[in-house]
């Protein structure tokens, strides 16, 4: 009886995720992922690679508001990715921060 209450809080925990989360938020997750496609799709790779490293130097410039070459972005959409990614740390320090 006790693991089936525990499956169930697990599925109704995940189930439900979607409605709490903020308005907009898949939007700019949606973004961050537009950029990361475009990256890919110019040869950066998310293994080692000199150059062509995907983090470095496609996604992490692109997402600071710099020109990558190969790969072209609306402005707009890099800035909604960027404000997700701070978001996000912000929430990861808020964490960090509770737990000490």
């Amino acid at each position: 009886m006790r693991n089936f209450r525990f499956i169930f809080m697990f599925v109704a925990l995940f189930a439900t995720q979607q409605v709490f989360a903020q308005p907009g938020m898949m939007d700019r997750d949606k973004n961050c992922m537009t950029i990361a496609k475009a990256c890919e799709a110019a040869g950066f790779t998310r293994g080692k690679s000199p150059n062509k490293g995907f983090w470095f130097d496609c996604m992490k410039p692109i997402v600071l508001g710099k020109t990558v070459a190969g790969v072209t972005i609306d402005p707009a959409v890099a800035k909604s990715c960027r404000q997700h990614k701070v978001n996000e740390l912000k929430m990861e320090l808020k964490e960090f921060q509770q737990s000490s």
